[in-house]
């Protein structure tokens, strides 16, 4: 979406008009949640391997 307006246009102008959509929640980050490189996931794998 180009901003916050075309956003709203699209929910009010085509999901809402959707059969079944009787209402519509969106949530925006304010802040990057984690901004520099993947999540350590080293855990996740020791377990994999059955450690």
């Amino acid at each position: 979406m180009a901003d916050l307006a075309a956003y709203e246009r699209f929910l009010t102008g085509t999901l809402l008009r959707l059969p079944g959509v009787s209402d519509i929640r969106s949530n925006f980050a304010i802040q990057p949640v984690k901004e520099h490189g993947p999540l350590p996931l080293t855990r996740l794998e020791d377990e994999g391997r059955g450690a």
